[in-house]
């Protein structure tokens, strides 16, 4: 239908103009209400996430902060019910690209305190173990920008949080992703986790109406980094140069599990 289209014109209202939607009283929660309403039903995540980041993006963090817990809350209760029966579904991967973007707009400390805060310590490391590593080759079916969001956001939670000595086994994971998203061609094969119950074809379907004044450009909130690998190998080099002597042993220990041809794309950054 037209879902699509009128989020594309939210989208476009929200990247021109936040400040009125701001100083404008109830528009802002007006929009994450329909954000709400995307995101409950499994036909119209993907437009949640869609809507969702562009407000990332475009609001200021002291607006948008007293609704950050209640947007991660929805968001991770939708994780619970996607999740029961399989943990590589599409709507993880938005998922994940969604919270790397606000990692790489807010920061990682920020994120790590909004779901601890939310649900108690050890929500990320869980979260990270038990669903972002199971969806490793999904992400590379994402959008180069998206993929530098992921990069971009995996890094800092790496290299930002206390994961490495608090949960040596989920810091693993995340380089594991790095390396994943850095050195591993596209898997053709998991294409078929690509928004296949979740997508409408626009090009095909007779009941979508593109709005063609709704056209939008997609900003990067990290346009300065323009060689991600580049970006990421020099976070990690860095990282791994300021450890205390216990840190860089737990490091070297979790080094020690990788498999050979990760630890060749480790001394590739190191």
């Amino acid at each position: 239908g037209n879902i699509p289209a009128l989020v594309d014109l939210f989208r476009a209202y929200i990247s021109r103009g936040m400040a009125e939607i701001i100083g404008m009283e109830g528009a802002l929660l007006g929009v994450l209400g329909i954000f709400q309403k995307l995101l409950a039903a499994k036909s119209t995540e993907v437009n949640a996430f869609s809507l969702i980041n562009a407000i990332y993006i475009y609001c200021p963090q002291a607006t948008l902060g007293q609704y950050v817990p209640t947007i991660v809350d929805l968001l991770m209760r939708k994780l619970s019910k996607a999740v029961e029966h399989d943990k590589v579904v599409p709507y993880v991967k938005h998922m994940i690209h969604s919270q790397c973007l606000f990692v790489t707009i807010f920061g990682a400390p920020a994120f790590f305190q909004t779901l601890e805060g939310l649900r108690g310590p050890g929500l990320v490391a869980n979260m990270i173990s038990n669903v972002w590593i199971a969806n490793k080759k999904p992400l590379s079916s994402l959008s180069a920008l998206d993929k530098k969001h992921v990069l971009v956001g995996v890094t800092k939670l790496m290299v930002e949080t206390p994961l490495l000595e608090s949960f040596p086994a989920t810091w693993l994971h995340l380089l594991q992703i790095l390396l994943s998203l850095v050195y591993e061609q596209h898997d053709l094969a998991m294409d078929f986790k690509v928004d296949e119950e979740t997508a409408e074809s626009r090009e095909f379907d007779g009941h979508y109406s593109k709005l063609s004044y709704a056209a939008i450009s997609i900003l990067d909130p990290v346009a300065e980094i323009t060689n991600v690998h580049s970006f990421a190998a020099a976070q990690v080099q860095q990282f791994s140069r300021s450890l205390t002597p216990e840190r860089a042993t737990i490091f070297q220990q979790a080094l020690a599990q990788l498999s050979p041809a990760e630890r060749e794309g480790v001394q590739k950054m190191l």
